[in-house]
């Protein structure tokens, strides 16, 4: 793997851990998850060819990512205060269904962004290997 590849792969995680974990305001995190991701897109995006379609995937999967995670964390705190207002643990399995829709949406965008990232980074190291 090239010096410069390795050298932007560590700083890009070392950034996303950063803004992801950190504590600090909320909306640092709003701006710095979509930051970094769009960093790493804009990177790939300039290599041409396969790297290109693979940027395009993630410029299409950000927003995604954004939308179904409020949409989860949306209809989790209104599934809690059902059940806080319900003793007996009463949710409406419409909102129940949502609820578990979205989050396994929220899983299918985060496996396809993880797909799309370790695909364009192999295919940029296979470049700079030839």
């Amino acid at each position: 793997m090239n010096h410069d590849l390795r050298l932007n792969l560590v700083n890009l995680v070392t950034r996303f851990n950063l803004v992801t974990r950190t504590r600090a305001s909320g909306s640092y995190n709003i701006w710095g998850v979509w930051n970094t991701l769009s960093t790493f897109r804009e990177s790939f995006h300039k290599e041409g060819g396969d790297l290109t379609s693979l940027s395009e995937k993630l410029k299409t999967l950000i927003p995604l990512l954004y939308a179904f995670t409020a949409s989860s964390n949306v209809l989790g705190r209104l599934v809690f205060s059902n059940v806080s207002k319900n003793p007996q643990g009463q949710i409406p399995p419409l909102l129940l269904l949502i609820s578990c829709i979205v989050d396994v949406g929220l899983a299918f965008v985060l496996l396809e962004l993880v797909k799309t990232m370790r695909t364009a980074i192999a295919q940029k190291a296979k470049r700079e290997s030839v």
